[in-house]
């Protein structure tokens, strides 16, 4: 419920919730070896946020939400087969739900493995 609400919010011009889930996505992407447990336990909260995101991907606007697109795309990594399975289930579901993301859910992965 409040990711759905941050992502609403921030159509309405309030970005505050939004900015917030936009900067955990990005800081648990470089949490890594820096939190107990490491980058498992980091990359395993990733996932479960991620997964979250991709039950409120009907929500996303591209005009509002891209910055969140290519922050989730980002979290791509090589090495956590369940991390991206997350990432590219949200990909598939925010495109299938707006079309109009395909252009920044492209770009952040081009710009991830170029």
């Amino acid at each position: 419920a409040f990711l759905t609400r941050a992502l609403e919010r921030k159509l309405e011009g309030d970005g505050t919730d939004y900015a917030q889930v936009v900067k955990e996505v990005e800081a648990e992407q470089s949490a890594g070896e820096q939190r107990a447990g490491g980058p498992a336990r980091a990359e395993e909260r990733l996932r479960f946020l991620v997964e979250a995101l991709s039950r409120c991907t009907s929500t996303l606007q591209v005009r509002a939400h891209s910055a969140l697109v290519k922050a989730v795309i980002s979290a791509c990594t090589k090495g956590d087969e369940k991390l991206l399975a997350a990432v590219e289930a949200f990909a598939v579901n925010a495109v299938s739900a707006n079309a109009d993301v395909l252009h920044p859910a492209l770009t952040a992965l081009v710009a991830k493995f170029a």
